[in-house]
């Protein structure tokens, strides 16, 4: 096992460089059943039968709900801070795509400008798309 692989062992739950677009892109998708794959690169929207929806089983967003469990409301910049660094290693953006796709699924809440934003629309968009503008994550 290489150095990196033991430091950043969490990586392999969300091993992509995200775009600095892509959690807008994500909650601006209206059907998920149609969302692009250079929109959804962890393959978090599954298809069951029909209906489509959040993968909240994907490891990556299990991690980020447990730790929003032991943290509960967290600062936006810790948030990408402490998932930026060991053990996962998550690129920032990824980050914001994977609490895009939490909120989306309704599982989160953000907390922007002061006001909790539980629910996709232009809020979310702007609150999710620098880690500057989101005061806050919780679960709902």
């Amino acid at each position: 096992m290489t150095v990196a692989a033991e430091v950043f062992e969490k990586y392999g739950e969300a091993p992509v460089q995200g775009e600095s677009a892509l959690a807008e892109r994500f909650l601006n998708t209206d059907q998920l059943d149609r969302i692009a794959s250079k929109d959804d690169p962890l393959n978090l929207v599954k298809k069951s039968g029909m209906t489509t929806g959040i993968d909240l089983g994907h490891k990556a967003l299990v991690s980020l709900k447990d730790y929003l469990e032991k943290y509960g409301q967290v600062d936006g910049k810790k948030l990408l801070d402490d998932f930026y660094a060991s053990p996962y290693g998550w690129s920032k953006d990824t980050i914001r795509y994977l609490i895009a796709a939490l909120l989306y699924a309704g599982e989160i809440k953000l907390r922007v400008s002061g006001q909790d934003i539980t629910v996709r629309g232009q809020a979310a968009v702007y609150g999710n798309g620098k880690e500057d503008h989101f005061d806050g994550v919780a679960e709902t």
